[in-house]
């Protein structure tokens, strides 16, 4: 496997693309097909859309490192946090004042004692399953299918999780589309791979047109002065 860069990524492949073009842009106005003031003027729709589309690699690049600087500064951290987040408020089904059976005699005691003890058994089994960094969505799935309950208690604990599930799921969202930003379409490396290029021949342009246009400016002032010799000369000597 060969480690050495290709040429294009050299800037000297560039300056190269810059000064080949500036040639041939100089003998094809200048000499073979010499354009007037106003073919020079109409040139500048070209340098200008070469500019455009450097402008939109570079956004490219831009959208790119920004990405980039969000996942290693916030990203990252921000859905670590969130599942854990998630995995304490799976926890606390399995704590103390989940597993103990509640006081009471009675029908109602009775449903709300087996409702904490399938409670306490679903959260045991659930936070064993849960990876310790990250889930999937695969993960995730036991979640949905907690024993129903009437519990105010247990409800409560079942709206924390939904909560912390829905803002874990959130991050992590974000995270991958973050992460798919700094990636390359086809379309992005198209135009990374042509911007340059097509910069380079836009600034080869637009010297070759102020040179032109300098060569005009030079020719009306010589006909002008041209045109003030020969007037100068026609007029009649006045003797004194």
């Amino acid at each position: 496997m060969s480690w050495e860069l290709p040429l294009f990524a050299s800037p000297f492949f560039f300056l190269g693309i810059f000064l080949a073009s500036m040639v041939a842009f100089y003998v094809l106005f200048m000499v073979v097909w010499p354009l007037g003031k106003v073919g020079w003027q109409r040139t500048d729709y070209c340098w200008a859309l070469a500019v455009l589309v450097g402008l939109v690699g570079s956004s490219i690049k831009i959208r790119q490192e920004i990405a980039k600087a969000y996942i290693n500064g916030h990203a990252e951290s921000a859905m670590g946090a969130s599942y854990r987040h998630l995995r304490a408020a799976v926890l606390t089904l399995s704590a103390e004042g989940v597993c103990r059976p509640p006081a009471g005699d009675g029908p109602e005691a009775d449903e709300l004692r087996r409702e904490h003890e399938a409670v306490c058994r679903f959260g045991r089994e659930t936070i064993d399953r849960l990876p310790r960094q990250s889930a999937t969505e695969g993960d995730l799935e036991p979640l949905a299918q907690r024993p129903a309950v009437t519990s105010p208690v247990l409800l409560d604990d079942y709206r924390a999780i939904d909560q912390a599930l829905a803002e874990y799921k959130e991050a992590r969202n974000r995270l991958a589309e973050l992460e798919s930003e700094q990636g390359y379409s086809l379309f992005d490396l198209f135009v990374l791979l042509l911007s340059p290029i097509l910069v380079a021949v836009g600034a080869a342009l637009r010297v070759v047109k102020i040179t032109g246009e300098v060569e005009i400016e030079k020719a009306a002032q010589r006909r002008q002065e041209e045109t003030r010799s020969r007037v100068t000369e026609e007029e009649p000597v006045t003797s004194g």
